[in-house]
């Protein structure tokens, strides 16, 4: 019994160290991949906050262009206008990161404060 449990105690350990170790893999990966331009790290924190909108049953449908999903929102949203706010801020940031190819670390640092935050302020 008690070399079960040793057993079961190491693999338990094990595997949490491989999650670790991957989820600091991937942090140095988006590290180095945002710190190529200010621009690709504002398409990256855009993509986040859509997959955080998503776990709370807000989608983009792969057929919607960011302004449609935009536009989507705003009507759904209409008693939350701090998470429209958010989301016409960063929907600007991403367009012109994405296709003026533009953006400042200034934008960047707030398309990041926006993608942490935006959930929050999403009704549910």
């Amino acid at each position: 019994l008690v070399v079960v449990l040793v057993g079961t105690g190491a693999l338990l350990i094990s595997w949490g160290l491989a999650a670790v170790r991957e989820r600091l893999r991937v942090a140095a990966q988006v590290r180095r991949m945002t710190a190529a331009s200010p621009a690709t790290a504002i398409a990256f924190n855009y993509d986040r906050a859509l997959s955080r909108l998503a776990r709370k049953g807000w989608s983009r449908e792969p057929w919607m262009t960011p302004t449609e999903f935009l536009q989507e929102t705003r009507e759904a949203w209409a008693g939350s206008p701090e998470a429209t706010a958010a989301l016409e801020r960063l929907t600007a940031l991403f367009l012109k990161a994405r296709y003026a190819e533009s953006a400042t670390v200034e934008e960047q640092r707030e398309a990041e404060t926006i993608a942490r935050n935006l959930d929050r302020w999403v009704p549910t």
